[in-house]
């Protein structure tokens, strides 16, 4: 009962934590697989980390709202994620 109480109490990492974490254990692991193309979790993050500063430069901080006008692709998940981050 205990060790189910503790279970529940825990904090749920969020979805830019697990990539995050998927990135430190599986940097070079395929992260998306899209029209033939192959992006690993390290160039995902990588990505990601560049639209993250390209934000910060033009004043976006949290809580700013950001619209993402993209295709279904890679770039769609590497926007999202430099929103998050």
């Amino acid at each position: 009962r205990q060790a189910a109480r503790a279970l529940r109490a825990a904090p749920t990492p969020s979805v830019l934590e697990r990539f995050l974490a998927q990135v430190q254990a599986q940097p070079d692991a395929v992260a998306i697989r899209y029209g033939g193309a192959e992006v690993s979790y390290r160039q995902l993050d990588a990505w990601s980390d560049r639209l993250a500063q390209a934000l910060r430069a033009r004043a976006v901080a949290r809580e700013t709202r950001v619209a993402l006008a993209c295709p279904r692709s890679p770039a769609a998940i590497a926007s999202v994620l430099g929103v998050w981050k």
